[in-house]
This record gives C-alpha cells, structure tokens and sequence, in this order.
C-alpha cells in the first residue's frame, strides 16, 4: 500500500466525526453508538480492509429499523463494501 510506504493516509470526503471514529476504532478496537456514522464508516473500512469495522457497520446498518437502509445498500454496491 502506498500509505504505508508514505507512512502517511488520506481520507477524503469524510466528516471529522466519522474520521474520530474510524481512527479511535484503529486503536481500541471499541465503538461505541456506531449507527449514526455506519453508512459512512462502512465504505471507509472496506477501503481500509478493517474487517472488524466492516462487519459492526453492516451489523448496524442491516437492522430492520433504520429507515435508511436502501440508501446505504446502494452506497454500499457502488463501493463495493458488500462483496467479498
């Protein structure tokens, strides 16, 4: 990865919020209130390769109740965060 060579990461077209998360998960392995972010974390830890992350948000986001599901569906195709 180029990242690890630079020894340096670009996350573009993220909230501050979601780019807190994403690092303190990095390092503690723990999120808590994942689903408010978890469309936008879930493209984000499939870039990533975080398989941990990957597998919360789409927890988070599967549940029936979150009315925007079909959003991040289709988030999730074109970024491809639902193929393995």
């Amino acid at each position: 990865m180029q990242e690890k060579q630079e020894k340096t990461i670009i996350i573009k077209h993220l909230e501050s919020d979601v780019v807190e998360r994403l690092l303190k998960f990095t390092y503690t392995d723990k999120l808590s209130n994942i689903t408010p972010v978890a469309p936008k974390l879930l493209p984000k830890a499939d870039e990533y390769d975080i398989a941990k992350l990957k597998t919360l948000s789409e927890q988070s986001i599967i549940d029936p109740g979150q009315a925007y599901l079909s959003d991040v569906i289709l988030l999730g195709c074109r970024d491809s965060a639902f193929l393995d």
